[in-house]
């Protein structure tokens, strides 16, 4: 099982802000969750320092590998038709670059088609933002762009999970996850990506207006710069090998 990555400020920061986008709750980790094989429409976790961390997943049989670690006692799976309740979009992000509500774009020179999956051209690409506010968040993608799985509106999975949470967080607890009950989650669908840069701001002065500059051959990797040196900031570049990862997964709770 792999390891919880440390809590990270910027984690709750970047959540907080891109969650009004509506695209799902962004992991600041998504590499360090600890589903089998990635997180999938079933499972049942919380997230914790900006990744995702399962306890077992509903859909599937008590003896699958994703739930090694145990099932609720008296366990049955939810049984759903996957084929014609899960919707599976590719391209799903077209824009490679998702900003909270508070960076408003000022500059995207130098950038061939930002609503297209093609790659800069002409060399360094850059990206401009005014944050009207003391906090803000980007999402920069890259190659091989997102795929997004999602549940469609349905009775059976509100139904089971209200009659079994009990149950759940019994196991979580357990297994020694130390949540509260409100802490845990269903996933109902998940966007996945392969290549990504995440970052957070948050501006200590509180002047609720500085200038970021995301720039880089292409946006992974990218260097960032400030107008304002007192604002705070972490972000991180990913590349998954193989695979697309998920950045941020749909939730009922």
């Amino acid at each position: 099982m792999k390891t919880s990555p440390p809590t990270s400020p910027a984690a709750h920061i970047y959540a907080e802000q891109l969650f009004q986008k509506g695209h799902g709750y962004s992991l600041w980790f998504p590499e360090h969750a600890t589903s089998f094989e990635g997180v999938h429409i079933g499972d049942i976790g919380y997230v914790r320092g900006g990744s995702f961390q399962c306890v077992f997943n509903a859909t599937l049989p008590a003896n699958h590998p994703a739930n090694s670690n145990g099932v609720p006692t008296s366990f049955a799976p939810l049984k759903y038709n996957a084929t014609s309740l899960t919707h599976t979009k590719e391209a799903y992000l077209p824009d490679r670059a998702v900003s909270s509500q508070t960076m408003k774009s000022i500059d995207r020179s130098a950038w061939a088609g930002m609503n297209s999956p093609m790659s800069p051209i002409g060399g360094e690409s850059l990206i401009s933002y005014k944050c009207v506010s003391h906090k803000g968040a980007i999402l920069l993608l890259n190659e091989g762009g997102t795929t997004q799985e999602t549940l469609l509106p349905n009775s059976n999975f509100p139904a089971y999970m209200l009659e079994h949470y009990d149950s759940w967080y019994k196991l979580a607890k357990e297994q020694e996850h130390d949540i509260e009950p409100e802490d845990l989650v269903m996933v109902k669908g998940t966007v996945k990506a392969s290549d990504w840069t995440v970052a957070a701001f948050y501006d200590k002065s509180k002047h609720r207006s500085f200038k970021v500059e995301a720039r880089g051959i292409p946006y992974v990797g990218a260097g960032l710069s400030f107008t304002n040196s007192k604002v705070s900031t972490e972000y991180r570049t990913t590349r998954s090998e193989g695979e697309k990862l998920p950045i941020a997964p749909r939730r009922h709770s």
